[in-house]
């Protein structure tokens, strides 16, 4: 079955108000998707161990990502399984993600990628900023948005209150856990004010829903651009580099 013959005849339950409900389709703060969000990023970081458990962590999300994908694939071309998808998961689904790929594959693609650094410390600050970063950015953007001042949305419908809330609770977290790694100096400053900022850049910057990319053929599997993939992807290439180069005053090595 074609994908475009799945998209106008399901039945999706009726959206709530957004002000009175916590999750489903919404389109205001989704706080149950907020919650799932950063309790994913958290779960990753315990079972990554500071790089103790890597390659049994490595293999465990290629099992979770490739079963993923396939069951998306089957989702998308099959009216029968999106509309039970939706009913499953509706407290933490998008009303744009029954015609397109969910976050998850994304998230789980994005925090892989970040595992493969020799540094854990890599890894420890792209989920940090997808887990805490993220869902701060889209509660402060949604809570502080102004109608009146057009100038401060994005071209991404995203806006610079957001961008800021991300920005700050990016960098505070850093600097705390750089802190307790004993880290120090020039580069101990650097890191946390770039690399967060970097975060709020591609969280802001990255359109929701996804664009998609017109160079993979959409109707069969409909891949875009999410954050969940270009938060720890560029983040953590950026603290790799940083890292490799940075004058520090100290670092209390437990890889």
């Amino acid at each position: 079955m074609a994908f475009q013959s799945v998209r106008g005849r399901q039945n999706f339950p009726k959206r709530l108000n957004r002000k009175t409900t916590i999750g489903g389709y919404e389109e205001g703060i989704h706080w149950t998707r907020r919650i799932f969000h950063a309790s994913n990023g958290i779960l990753a970081w315990v079972l990554f161990d500071h790089g103790r458990n890597k390659a049994l962590f490595q293999k465990v999300v290629w099992i979770l990502l490739l079963s993923l994908i396939f069951l998306e694939s089957l989702r998308l071309h099959s009216v029968y399984i999106n509309q039970l998808a939706s009913r499953l998961f509706y407290p933490i689904m998008r009303k744009n993600e029954t015609k397109r790929l969910s976050g998850m594959g994304y998230y789980l693609a994005g925090i892989l990628f970040a595992s493969y650094f020799e540094s854990p410390i890599v890894f420890e600050i792209a989920i940090l900023h997808l887990a805490i970063g993220d869902p701060v950015a889209a509660i402060f953007g949604l809570l502080f948005c102004c109608p009146k001042r057009p100038h401060w949305v994005l071209k991404s419908g995203k806006n610079v209150s957001g961008l800021l809330a991300c920005w700050l609770i990016c960098m505070l977290s850093t600097l705390s856990y750089l802190y307790l790694q004993g880290m120090r100096g020039l580069g101990f400053w650097l890191i946390s004010i770039l690399s967060s900022l970097v975060t709020a850049l591609v969280e802001s910057c990255t359109p929701t829903p996804q664009y998609i990319l017109p160079f993979f053929p959409s109707s069969f599997f409909p891949i875009g651009l999410d954050d969940n993939l270009l938060i720890p992807l560029i983040t953590s290439i950026v603290v790799h580099r940083m890292l490799l180069y940075l004058p520090f005053d100290y670092i209390c090595s437990n890889e």
